[in-house]
């Protein structure tokens, strides 16, 4: 039953249930974009599920809200896959409330919430991002990307 008004009430057991259900199919990245013309550049905490069941990506909408949900067609694929997506704070909410109960993407959400530390709210376009900071993320970044090729090297069956 979807509320309209307001997110639905998290138990212990949803929880669970929705921590399985991204681990297994969600995604969380750091995210860095050109911006500017490519003059300059981005970072982007994003979490995502992807699906071609609609129910998946919508019960992690009517929990957490979504700063997208949307459905995405593939070029070869005749199947239309439905998409859910946070970034940034929101995505820092989802990641404290059911990380703790992730096998898979442990280490994932690990970096995700120590980039999330770099980010705070008196940066903006006139009160500029110090140099050390913008290494720390960039460091975070190329983890997060490291612990992705990691995994995805290791096969569904590791140790």
């Amino acid at each position: 039953m979807e509320n309209k008004n307001k997110l639905l009430k998290l138990t212990k057991s949803r929880i669970g249930y929705i921590a399985g259900l991204f681990d297994g199919e969600g995604c969380i990245s750091i995210q860095k974009r050109r911006t500017n013309g490519g003059r300059d550049y981005q970072y982007l905490l994003r979490t995502s599920l992807t699906n071609a069941d609609p129910r998946a990506p919508k019960i992690l909408k009517d929990y957490f809200g979504a700063n997208s949900y949307y459905i995405v067609k593939y070029k070869n694929r005749k199947q239309f896959y439905y998409r859910w997506v946070l970034t940034e704070l929101n995505a820092l909410n989802f990641l404290i409330k059911v990380s703790s109960q992730f096998e898979l993407k442990k280490e994932e959400a690990i970096v995700a919430l120590e980039y999330m530390k770099t980010l705070h709210k008196n940066y903006s376009r006139y009160n500029k991002v110090p140099l050390k900071v913008w290494k720390l993320r960039d460091k975070l970044f190329l983890k997060m990307r490291a612990l992705k090729k990691n995994r995805n090297t290791r096969g569904a069956f590791y140790e």
